[in-house]
């Protein structure tokens, strides 16, 4: 009795930085939301104090179409930063996102953690964490989400982005020697953060490698949901595009692409192959442009091909793939974006369809590994109508998809985690 008495005494205090949480829809929310359950379940004692804006990663207007928030355990506290939607240009963005850095740094230093965890795909999420655990003296365990100076390094061509890429490097340096674990959550980005391994082995710095995975209840309902479905539209190949519609993902430039070549267009068409996208990102508006300029043609081939669906909810996107015939992913040609593991990979692998993708270095070699997948060339349309066609005939085993989901099942990968980070 005593000893669990100091428990509740000695209880840990985590504050938690993610800058997108469930409801929001991204790769972060979902990690967070998981990582957090986990921890409540090993240990039921701690507070957990987690640092996030309110939903407008598509802006205002979707903020709450679709979106719930309810929390009902009394040791999760969760603080919505209010950040005002400036536009999605990467200038307007970080104005944004300094109204949660500032706010998230001032009301940290109330929380008085021992414990300091950020999830981070902006490098100032982590910066945030660091500078905020100088000031608690709390553990500082980081999770990398993504290789910020790089992106920035290919998206940005702008003659002085090189300055703030060395001030970006500074501040990496800063956050590493801040951090007393930091997680990759992809292998890939060993060689793009990590070139300080003098830092890491002089400061005994842990690495490890919690990966995205899928949750078995989410495998449970898109299996089901294709048992279910009887009503599929069989008049039409349908070729599903979900999630982000940004520079990363850059779906708009492989259908300007296609745009431009009239004679796969009509091929397309004759075949009856139809690509429904569903999403929001930065591209969408030049997307749109794309498509309503295509209407007013004389000859409108594109939109006979491809059809944008809106913004839906997580749980509408996975039940909406028993609709689809094919399914299809995008990695734009960047250095940095060859070395991460997209978390919609799992989710396209939890169902009997072949995959159509495109990426490059590690990337590819993780995707090429799952059964059912074909790659084509993201700036050749020929290649793109030859892995649609071969997409047609494939037979996927999905025997080897379900190893590959017990391999990344996010329940095991998340335990592991919290464990870790809880040092149980």
């Amino acid at each position: 009795m005593n000893n669990k008495n100091n428990y509740k005494k000695n209880k840990n205090r985590i504050l938690f930085f993610s800058f997108n949480y469930y409801p929001d829809q991204s790769a972060g929310a979902i990690r967070s939301e998981l990582l957090i359950k986990k921890l409540n379940e090993i240990d039921k004692y701690a507070k957990i104090y987690i640092f996030c804006s309110r939903p407008i990663r598509y802006g205002p207007n979707n903020s709450h179409r679709y979106f719930k928030n309810k929390n009902h355990n009394s040791n999760i506290k969760i603080f919505r930063i209010w950040i005002p939607f400036l536009g999605q240009s990467p200038f307007k963005h970080s104005l944004s996102y300094s109204f949660f850095f500032i706010q998230a740094l001032l009301f940290s230093f109330f929380v008085r953690p021992n414990i300091i965890f950020a999830t981070s795909s902006k490098l100032l999420t982590a910066f945030l964490a660091a500078i905020s655990s100088k000031f608690t003296g709390a553990k500082l365990y980081i999770d990398i989400r993504d290789t910020f100076s790089d992106n920035f390094l290919y998206f940005y061509r702008w003659k002085k982005r090189v300055l703030l890429v060395s001030l970006f490097l500074l501040i990496e340096n800063f956050i590493l020697r801040s951090s007393h674990s930091i997680n990759i959550v992809s292998e890939g980005f060993k060689e793009a953060f990590f070139g300080c391994q003098q830092i890491i082995k002089e400061r005994k710095i842990k690495v490890t490698n919690f990966t995205n995975g899928i949750d078995p209840n989410k495998v449970k309902m898109i299996k089901k949901s294709f048992t279910k479905n009887k009503k599929r539209n069989l008049d039409f190949y349908n070729i599903i595009y979900a999630g982000n519609i940004g520079e990363a993902q850059d779906i708009f430039s492989l259908i300007n692409k296609l745009n431009q070549n009239k004679k796969i267009l009509k091929n397309m068409i004759k075949d009856k192959i139809k690509i429904i996208i569903y999403g929001s990102g930065s591209q969408l508006v030049l997307l749109k442009e794309l498509l309503e300029k295509d209407k007013v043609q004389k000859e409108s081939l594109l939109s006979e091909v491809i059809s944008y669906e809106g913004l839906i909810s997580r749980e509408e996107t996975l039940l909406n793939f028993s609709n689809a015939d094919c399914l299809l992913l995008n990695l734009g040609f960047y250095k940095s974006l060859s070395m991460v593991i997209p978390t919609k990979l799992f989710e396209y692998s939890a169902t009997p369809l072949p995959i159509i993708f495109s990426a490059s270095g590690f990337t590819k070699d993780f995707i090429s590994d799952v059964d059912g997948t074909i790659y084509f060339d993201n700036f050749n349309p020929e290649s793109f109508l030859k892995a649609i066609n071969k997409s047609r005939n494939i037979n996927v085993n999905v025997n080897k998809r379900n190893k590959f989901l017990e391999k990344f099942d996010s329940d095991l990968i998340y335990t592991k985690f919290a464990k870790h980070l809880l040092k149980r």
